[in-house]
């Protein structure tokens, strides 16, 4: 009969008086491609990573139950199973491990497998408009997940990051981590808090925020106004 291949990867013919398979030749077979988070490209998340001979999947588990205020700062929290979930799985897709982390903020954002550390970013609102709350916590965590510092991000011109309905885009050089997101801005003339785009970059060695542009104008550092899908390289 003529040639056929198996899911397994294996070409193969069948005799047919006596039904006995002839192998032809065998080629590795077929694994989906995965993001490798490589340094200086953008990454917007992928969740399925490689790691050693496997693989390693992120997710969120649990959900959060609000009490449905039309005012969100109003709004209170009922009940709140949330956490962080990381399964490890071999080569053939076989899960070998699971690991937890707990959430450190309100929400979880992004995350970005670095070349030497791992990334997650949390995040609250401030609708308050406070210069000193704490709107987004990037955390540092190594490649088996133990944490090794944070990074934070405060401002009065930021309201919102986390809800925009926008993209969160990461990208990686020399040592530093640049981010590039949507976000809600402060009250403005009009009375009115619109969505735009921010960008700012960590020093990974302290965590410490080095630069940002946040503000309402800045067209050189690639702002635009009511952008929902932009990556940095």
């Amino acid at each position: 009969e003529p040639a056929a291949v198996g899911k397994e990867g294996r070409t193969y013919r069948v005799c047919t008086v006596c039904g006995k398979e002839e192998t032809l030749s065998t080629t590795e077979a077929l694994k989906p491609e995965v993001s490798t988070g490589i340094p200086g490209h953008s990454d917007r998340g992928n969740p399925l990573q490689p790691k050693g001979s496997g693989y390693e999947l992120i997710r969120l588990s649990g959900e959060r139950i609000m009490d449905g205020s039309a005012n969100r700062t109003q709004e209170t929290v009922i009940s709140d199973t949330r956490k962080i979930v990381i399964d490890s799985y071999d080569s053939e897709f076989k899960k070998t491990g699971t690991q937890e982390l707990a959430l450190e903020m309100d929400e979880i954002g992004a995350f970005y497998y670095g070349q030497n550390y791992n990334f997650i970013v949390f995040g609250q609102d401030n609708l308050e408009e406070s210069s000193s709350k704490e709107i987004l916590r990037i955390v540092k965590y190594s490649k088996d997940w133990q944490r090794l510092g944070a990074g934070s991000l405060k401002s009065a011109k930021v309201t919102a990051v986390l809800d925009q309905f926008g993209n969160f885009s990461c990208a990686e050089c020399n040592g530093m981590l640049y981010v590039h997101t949507v976000r809600q801005t402060n009250t403005l003339n009009d009375g009115i808090r619109h969505q735009t785009n921010m960008t700012f970059c960590v020093r990974e060695s302290d965590m410490a925020i080095t630069d940002q542009r946040i503000e309402v104008w800045n067209p050189s550092t690639g702002y635009a106004s009511h952008s929902f899908a932009q990556d940095i390289m």
